[in-house]
Parts: C-alpha cells; sequence; structure tokens
C-alpha cells in the first residue's frame, strides 16, 4: 500500500507551536503477520519541552486498516488506544476511498474502536487518523510518560504481541499550571454580510458562513476573509475586545468577471465512479470547480447498482449541488428450473454480504444462512431472494440475481428510520427530545464465551447508547 502522502486525504499544513528544544521521543513498531493496522506516522505538537501540568499536548496517529480476507478488520477484534494525558478528548477520522468520517469524539483516558467501526470490504483503501488533545500529566521529578499507545486486540488480548508506543519526557518545571493558563482574554466576533451566506475564515481557519457568532476569540488583532462565489473576497483587520462581542459586517461587492462554477456530486452509497462530459473525475463524494457555465452531461457508475446520467446547469459564480440515489441492478435473472448451459459453463456464483450494524440474520430463499458479515457460495446462477434481520430493526428483503462465475457483493446499513422499539415511535422520541426506554438485550447473556461479548452484542449496545446519547 502506497505511504507516498503522509496525510492521506487530510490536505494542508500542520501549525506548529515550538516551545523549547527538548523532548525525548520513543517509537515502538512491531509489524506482525496477519496483523490489520499499520501506524506508520506520528505526530506532536509541541516539538519542544513538555512541562508537566502546564503544556496543552496534541497527538495524532495515522494507521492503515487492512487484511486479506475478506473484511479489512476482524470482526472478533478491537483497536484500543491509551495516554497518560489528562482531560485527554480523542477525535477519530475514518478515510475509506478517500471520503473521511468523523467517528464519535470520546473524552477518557483510553477508546476502543470495534469492527462495527472499522471493518468494511477488502480491496479498498482504509485509513484512520487518530487525535487526541490533553494537557501534560503533573509530575514530580523528570519522567517518561505515554503520549500515545495503539494495539489490535483479540477477545483473549493483543494479536500477534503487535503494538506502537510513543512517549515523551515530561518535565517539571515550577510556574503557572494548567488552571491559570487556561484564563485566557477572549471575546467573540458577531460576523454578518450582505449578503448572507458566506465562508468565514479566522486567521486562515474556517469558522462557519454568515451570519455567526463566533465565542472564544482570543483578545487581540485578528484577520477575517469573507468568501462568496459570484462576489470578491472582502479582507478584514479585527480588534477582539476581552469578555465582549464585536459586531462585524461587510457588503459583499458582485463579481465583474466570474465565468465559472461549482459542482457538488453525492451519491448513496458512496464510491460511486463520476464521469462529466466524458472524462472521468474521481468517486463519490466530490467537489468539481472551475466548471465552465452552462450544461453538462453527468455520468455515475457503482457495480451491483444501475448506471445514473443526468444533464446538470452549473451556473457561474455559484454552488450546485447533486445528491443522488442510486437503484439497485435488478436485471431479470432465471427465476426457476436449471440456469442456461452456457452459464454453468463458466462456474458457479456467489455473494458476500455485509450490514451495518453487523450481526444480522441472513435468509437466503426462506432458509437461515447465518449472520453478516457472511460469503455464500458455491451457488448456481439465478435469482434469490435474500432477507437481512436484526432486533428492533424492520427486516430488509430484496431480490438478487447471481451470474455465472461472478461474486456479488451486498452491503445494506439499517438506519435510524427503520428502528422498531416495542410501545414507542423512536424517531418521534428522539426529535421531539422525549424520553424513552430502551429495551434490554434481546439474546441471553448466559451465551457470553469466556465473559467477552460478541460483535453483535456490542454493536447493539454501541447502538442504544448512541441513541441514550441522542435524546440528551
Amino acid at each position: 500500500m502506497k505511504k507516498d502522502n503522509p496525510e492521506r486525504g487530510w490536505g494542508g499544513t500542520t501549525r506548529r507551536t515550538v516551545l523549547c528544544a527538548f523532548m525525548l521521543a520513543g517509537l515502538i513498531c512491531v509489524s506482525a503477520v496477519g496483523a490489520s493496522v499499520n501506524v506508520w506516522r506520528i505526530l506532536v505538537e509541541p516539538e519542544g519541552e513538555i512541562i508537566g501540568n502546564q503544556t496543552p499536548v496534541v497527538v495524532t496517529a495515522y494507521m492503515d486498516i487492512y487484511s486479506e480476507d475478506t473484511f479489512t478488520f476482524s470482526q472478533d477484534n478491537t483497536l484500543r488506544m491509551w495516554t497518560d494525558l489528562e482531560d485527554a478528548v480523542w477525535f477519530p477520522v475514518l478515510s475509506y476511498d478517500g471520503r473521511p468520517t468523523d467517528l464519535p469524539v470520546r473524552q477518557s483516558r483510553s477508546i476502543t474502536l470495534s469492527s462495527w467501526d472499522l471493518a468494511y470490504p477488502s480491496g479498498h483503501n482504509e485509513v484512520l487518523k487518530v487525535m487526541v488533545k490533553g494537557w501534560a500529566p503533573g509530575v514530580g521529578s523528570d519522567m517518561s510518560k505515554i503520549l500515545i499507545r495503539v494495539a489490535e486486540e483479540s477477545p483473549h488480548g493483543i494479536v500477534n504481541n503487535s503494538e506502537t508506543n510513543k512517549a515523551a519526557k515530561v518535565l517539571y518545571r515550577p510556574g503557572a499550571t494548567r488552571e491559570e493558563i487556561l484564563e485566557v482574554p477572549a471575546g467573540a466576533l458577531e460576523v454578518s454580510t450582505d449578503p448572507s451566506g458566506a465562508h468565514i475564515f479566522l486567521d486562515g481557519t474556517e469558522r462557519g458562513v454568515t451570519p455567526a457568532t463566533l465565542e472564544r476569540v482570543p483578545a487581540g488583532h485578528c484577520t477575517l476573509n469573507l468568501s462568496l462565489p459570484g462576489y470578491h473576497e472582502a479582507l478584514l483587520s479585527v480588534s477582539v475586545l476581552d469578555r465582549q462581542t464585536v459586531k462585524v459586517f461587510a457588503h459583499l461587492v458582485p463579481g465583474t468577471e466570474i465565468t465559472t462554477g461549482v459542482l457538488v456530486v453525492e451519491s448513496n452509497p458512496s464510491s460511486a465512479t463520476v464521469v462529466l462530459d466524458g472524462e472521468k473525475k474521481g468517486i463519490t463524494p466530490i467537489t468539481l470547480d472551475s466548471l465552465p457555465d452552462g450544461i453538462h452531461s453527468l455520468h455515475l457508475d457503482l457495480t451491483g447498482y444501475q448506471s445514473f446520467d443526468r444533464q446538470v446547469q452549473v451556473t457561474a459564480g455559484t454552488f450546485t449541488t447533486q445528491s443522488i440515489q442510486l437503484a439497485h441492478d435488478r436485471s431479470t435473472g432465471q427465476s426457476s428450473g436449471e440456469p442456461p448451459a452456457s452459464n454453468k459453463s463458466q462456474g458457479p456464483a456467489s455473494m458476500v454480504i455485509s450490514s451495518s450494524p453487523m450481526g444480522a440474520d441472513v435468509v437466503l430463499d426462506g432458509e437461515f444462512m447465518g449472520i453478516t458479515p457472511l460469503r455464500l457460495g458455491p451457488l448456481e446462477p439465478g435469482e434469490y431472494s435474500l432477507k437481512l434481520s436484526f432486533p428492533f430493526f424492520a427486516d430488509h428483503e430484496e431480490r438478487i440475481t447471481l451470474s455465472a462465475g461472478k461474486q456479488e457483493e451486498i452491503v445494506y446499513a439499517f438506519s435510524l428510520t427503520d428502528l422498531r422499539l416495542p410501545g414507542v415511535d423512536a424517531i418521534t422520541g428522539l426529535l421531539s427530545g422525549l424520553e424513552i426506554g430502551l429495551p434490554t438485550l434481546p439474546w441471553d447473556k448466559g451465551k457470553e464465551i469466556d465473559g467477552v461479548k460478541t460483535d453483535r452484542e456490542k454493536a447493539y449496545e454501541d447502538l442504544m447508547k448512541q441513541i441514550g446519547d441522542g435524546e440528551g
């Protein structure tokens, strides 16, 4: 797997604050055959001295998730990360074929990611970026502390003893504590434009669109850049006052020579190939800029789904968004009897079925076959009836046509709109802020193996926790 670009889809330059010039860092990386996780870069900010109870620290780790099996991460394993940083907050981002997805932010000394978070069909580029922010722990003397530790764990311990550590020497220095450091003078900016909808950049960092109020802006001088397609950018120098709100207004001037527009293409499912005016542009989601004003031919392709074609109008100086729901390929197959002799000569068919959450029951032509993720084969070419069931969700049913010598991939995500809790409308409860009772696990806890929950149990409990968090 290529390692040419260390940022792997998270472009831009990392801003670093160099406090001093002393830090001891050790990196231990043991790669084991068959391991699913390869940590290939760890960044630490600041690069200089780290002083206990005084220095805020940011650690960013990049790792590939891969496997030669059907899925990139073993459904029986978990990925655990630890840190000695105090008040640590974790920001994991999973990038699959270049599309980043923010995983839940968590505040603790350690976090665990399951196969539900990490397991995807193999053969694609999957990268996990994990950022942890915290304070250097208080120490009574100079000593080494763990900034981040990454390990893939099986139900009975670390996989093949593969583990990655990043340590640094934390120094004992009398001085202002972090509680005193946090009392930084700050104010707020109330930013509006005519017309509204302009992107706000504060000292080069995007902070939303107008109108907006920016909280906890450090007191002093700052630079505001306001950008709206079709208008000249507004560049403003603003003085922020401690504990006061400063109102900023800008009248944007229309551009006079803007001849191109921007097209944003999204699809469900994602990763569809995008062809514009006969030229391949990439995969969804994608933003295509500098497009000439006028009509353009848009074409989308994704294996297992019908091709999509549409004429799209791009207007100079504006964003045009196309959100496309792709339809499953429903080509007619053999519904009964023997398949044609020509098909049989090409070999049997097979299918790989996965779901989110994992652990859904798979029923093929009325016969229970197992739980997801699951590979079925060899199978006779033809048409099959597939049903996926997961506790407290509506069943998903579809007809699948298998071709001789080919493997069909079926991926289905149960959504909250499919949720069926006993005696209550879950979605209505969530949207209205009502407190709803969550059901107990629909399986016997006595069936745990060696006290370890199955992926299906953990996935269900994580889902219930997310629903509970949504109520609050």
